[in-house]
């Protein structure tokens, strides 16, 4: 995998939220593959516990791909990207990079891909988030400023993809917490289950279009 491209502030009131202004074009940051844990099975995700105030947001995550002459969006999936909140804010205020805040282990939660076959319909399916039962995040891919063709073309002009390049695109309300529950019922959810120990915290996606929950 080349690299994770992934698309900031594009739901106005996440950005609206943070207190942030809104940006007048994309906002971009990257983040390493090293930083992925891909949902298969029921398992651990393992955070340490001095990590601080850990938040969550579940994200559209789309595959990017060669086909012909151009590069186009060739899978999908849901995903959770993590961020250490306490700590990118005080790289905020003194204008430093956010790598601290959003790049360590397993910091981007991705969930089982599946193949794009409507782009448009895609941003029609709910994506939601759910903590011990309880709905917490809820969005539609159609609510973003910049859509995924528009991202795309913005993309090429400054940065080339290379073999299998990911974009996120950041969720549209955010909670705080670590404390997370899995599976979640029904199509679109993607949840976290019961906390345990040191850290740790158990996983489970299910993607839009699909019965399928993964980490059952």
């Amino acid at each position: 995998m080349d690299k994770l491209i992934c698309v900031g502030k594009n739901y106005l009131n996440h950005a609206r939220e943070l207190g942030d202004a809104i940006p007048e074009s994309p906002l971009y940051f990257l983040k390493p593959p090293s930083t992925i844990f891909a949902v298969r099975s029921t398992t651990d995700v393992v955070f340490w516990p001095a990590h601080g105030d850990l938040h969550h947001e579940i994200e559209l995550v789309l595959k990017v791909a060669r086909q012909g002459e151009e590069w186009v969006f060739s899978h999908y999936t849901v995903g959770l990207d993590m961020t250490l909140r306490d700590i990118q804010s005080e790289l905020k205020k003194s204008g430093q990079p956010w790598e601290k805040a959003k790049v360590f282990t397993n910091s981007t939660v991705l969930g089982h891909w599946r193949p794009l076959t409507s782009l448009n319909e895609l941003l029609e399916q709910p994506l939601t988030l759910k903590i011990n039962g309880q709905l917490r995040q809820r969005g539609h891919g159609r609510d973003m400023r910049f859509k995924p063709d528009e991202i795309l073309r913005d993309i090429q002009r400054c940065s080339r993809c290379g073999r299998r390049c990911l974009v996120h695109r950041h969720s549209r309300r955010r909670r705080t917490g670590r404390r997370w529950r899995s599976p979640a019922a029904g199509t679109g959810d993607a949840s976290l289950r019961i906390p345990l120990p040191q850290g740790r915290a158990r996983a489970g996606l299910s993607v839009p279009g699909s019965t399928r929950t993964i980490g059952r």
